[in-house]
């Protein structure tokens, strides 16, 4: 009889997004603010992600998890805890940027890591005369 064979590659993907899900959008300077933020794998394989965050302000940042490990379609929650100095006397925009890349997966580290920017406005601490 006939026979057919064919040969198809399966591709494993690699691919994750972090999305904001809660922040404040003001704090009054010398009140620390916390913000949340999803981590997403939206790939086809498991990934060992490394979490960073970077402070505008260089403002003091406290975050966890460092690292997690999701499933395909799984998501999970990281916190960021920022302080602010209560000597600001000028509002300002400050921005948080939280970054993901995988452990142990050289290509999907080497791309362009997902990075999302929460603008949270501080009000300064500023005599209010009358």
């Amino acid at each position: 009889g006939d026979a057919a064979v064919v040969y198809v590659t399966v591709l494993s993907v690699s691919h994750f997004q972090v999305q904001v899900i809660d922040a404040p959008d003001s704090v009054i300077a010398g009140d620390a603010y916390e913000a949340r933020f999803s981590a997403v794998n939206a790939g086809n394989t498991e990934n060992r992600l490394a979490v960073a965050v970077e402070s505008g302000r260089n403002l003091p940042v406290e975050f966890a998890p460092r690292e997690m490990t999701l499933a395909p379609g799984a998501s999970g929650e990281v916190r960021v805890t920022v302080g602010t100095d209560e000597k600001s006397r000028e509002g300002f925009k400050h921005i948080l940027d939280v970054t993901l890349h995988s452990i142990g997966d050289e290509e999907t580290t080497a791309r362009p890591s997902w990075r999302q920017r929460v603008p949270g406005g501080i009000f300064g601490r500023g005599r209010v005369e009358r």
